[in-house]
């Protein structure tokens, strides 16, 4: 049972990773190429 809660927290905080990194890099990139 603790174990499917870490890997669940795991996947969780990845995928907000993800989502956050694909979300600042292209306006980044966008706001530094003009």
């Amino acid at each position: 049972r603790t174990l499917v809660w870490t890997i669940g927290t795991v996947i969780f905080i990845l995928m907000m990773a993800t989502a956050f990194l694909g979300y600042v890099l292209p306006y980044g990139q966008m706001s530094l190429w003009g």
